[in-house]
């Protein structure tokens, strides 16, 4: 099921350790950012994600929430 996808890949761009993964789950939905509120830092108990550096998420908003925007690309 379709639904049941996207529910286990945004889990997955949450829960990876690995930029790779999540580059590569970004690129399947082409999305270019991720929106990290403190609903889903309580939810996966995470300060910030795993795999964040400045050469392939940039920072582009830091307050009540956290939103990245993706700068690397797999293919």
């Amino acid at each position: 099921d379709d639904a049941d996808q996207r529910f286990n890949d945004i889990e997955r761009i949450f829960n990876t350790p690995y930029q790779t993964v999540a580059v590569d789950l970004l690129e399947k939905y082409d999305a270019k950012y991720i929106f990290l509120s403190q609903r889903a830092m309580a939810k996966y108990s995470l300060a910030d994600l795993r795999y964040v550096d400045e050469k392939c998420f940039e920072l582009v908003y830091d307050k009540e929430v956290k939103i990245y925007k993706s700068l690397c690309r797999l293919t």
